[in-house]
């Protein structure tokens, strides 16, 4: 009776671990999703001017923790991807992927910061 016991209860902490693991996997996303809907927010006033120096302090900070969250994906994908077995083949997709992916943010990110110098280098330079 008590091994039947035993093994029920080893049972269910196994499926309350499972459902943990996958709350937390959950949690780990959407706070991923949060944090980068937080950067692409603070990026937003290269696409919009509106404030002058409010929006110059937003866009320092926004460029601030994008190259903060750029360079620790990059460390996780790469210093601890080292440690998941994978096919050679698959790893290099995915790191291929990865820098294509960061590759095109920054050029994004560089277009946009050009087009917002020329916009503000017109204004100043046209005459009233």
């Amino acid at each position: 009776m008590n091994d039947q016991l035993s093994n029920i209860s080893k049972t269910h902490s196994g499926s309350e671990k499972k459902v943990s693991d996958k709350n937390s996997k959950s949690l780990k996303f959407i706070l991923q999703i949060a944090k980068w809907g937080v950067v692409v927010w603070l990026l937003y006033p290269l696409y919009n001017p509106v404030h002058g120096m409010r929006d110059f302090v937003q866009v320092t900070v926004g460029m601030f923790l994008f190259v903060i969250f750029t360079f620790q994906l990059l460390y996780r994908e790469i210093i601890e991807g080292r440690h998941r077995k994978r096919d050679p083949k698959s790893e290099l997709l995915h790191l291929v992927g990865i820098t294509l992916v960061i590759a095109g943010i920054v050029a994004v990110v560089i277009f946009v910061i050009g087009m917002y110098v020329m916009q503000v280098g017109q204004m100043l330079t046209s005459p009233e």
